[in-house]
């Protein structure tokens, strides 16, 4: 966002915080979000979990 806004001669500057910021990792449970992993990751073709070939 700031380097088209500096091409147009707007100067803006924006604050970025990476990462999620409304918790802290003392206030998460690992174990209950392990849920949430994805199995199949589509953009590398990849997966975590064996699965059984075509026979």
């Amino acid at each position: 966002m700031e380097q088209p806004a500096r091409a147009a001669g707007v100067a803006l500057q924006l604050p970025f915080w990476p990462g999620r910021t409304d918790v802290i990792q003392e206030q998460t449970e690992a174990a209950n979000l392990a849920v949430l992993e994805p199995e199949v990751d589509g953009f590398c073709n990849g997966t975590d979990v064996p699965r059984a070939g075509p026979t």
